[in-house]
């Protein structure tokens, strides 16, 4: 980033002082927009009413940003001036996301009646090409909740694919694409969809047991991976085998939603 800073009609020691001071803050602001060539530049001159003005100017890639402060003596001036330019730095990144978050509803509106014209045209190549960038999303989500089912018990991961579960998905987009409601948010229908088929898919591969209702050599069974899967451990931490018996333990004693949130905390730190 490239500053210039002009003090004019102040002492040596205090033009020192108000640049040094000036050239972080402007460093700290410019900072929240790395992207691109920026320059700042300030001024601080007597105002001609025995009072200091202050003018102040961001110039990023697509905008110039200019407030000017006054006040009695020059540090008043310089830091009433940043505070206006941090309030219209926070203008700037508001805009910025409405600005995103409208491309991304228009873009989401744009995939979702592309894929509804490849289905009424019956054209499978082209919708499979038009739903691939939402492949990631429901990998992500599928995987998530599969290892969340296998840390319950619930499945074996060797059981059930992510990517078995993925192609379900896009086979239901396609066979029901046109039975989705004109204005529902297009990934959210798609998620709906793989819940519907990991639903379905743990009910054929589940390890047979109800949270309550079995002893504890069936809940063992259940909860511990293949000999040669080391998930759990991983995920529990490093212990020797009583430690990792009496984790495991705790973790089955924890009711279903709060293993899920731990879950969640230790595979994505949310």
């Amino acid at each position: 980033m490239k500053t210039h800073i002009e003090i004019v009609s102040v002492d040596d020691d205090e033009r020192r002082r108000l640049s040094a001071s000036a050239e972080t803050q402007a460093r700290e602001l410019a900072d929240q927009h790395p992207e691109g060539e920026r320059r700042f530049s300030v001024l601080l001159r007597p105002a001609g009413d025995q009072s200091f003005e202050a003018r102040l100017s961001l110039r990023l890639p697509e905008r110039t940003i200019s407030v000017t402060a006054r006040n009695e003596d020059a540090a008043g001036a310089l830091a009433s001036g940043f505070d206006l330019m941090t309030a219209e730095l926070a203008n700037v990144e508001d805009h910025r996301g409405r600005a995103g978050r409208r491309r991304t509803a228009l873009a989401l509106r744009e995939a979702a009646d592309d894929l509804e014209r490849q289905v009424r045209a019956d054209d499978r190549r082209a919708f499979e090409h038009a739903i691939r960038p939402r492949l990631d999303l429901l990998r992500r989500q599928a995987r998530r909740e599969l290892l969340l089912y296998e840390l319950e018990g619930r499945i074996d991961r060797s059981s059930i694919a992510v990517d078995g579960v993925v192609d379900d998905v896009v086979l239901r987009a396609w066979e029901r694409g046109l039975e989705r409601p004109a204005d529902s948010h297009l990934d959210l229908w798609l998620l709906e969809q793989l819940h519907q088929v990991i639903d379905e898919r743990t009910r054929e591969n589940r390890l047979g047991f109800v949270d309550g209702d079995d002893d504890e050599d069936s809940l063992r069974e259940a909860w511990w991976p293949l000999p040669d899967d080391d998930a759990i451990e991983d995920l529990l931490g490093e212990g020797d085998g009583e430690e990792i018996d009496e984790m495991g333990r705790r973790w089955r004693a924890m009711p279903k939603v709060s293993r899920r949130a731990a879950a969640l905390h230790l595979l994505d730190g949310y």
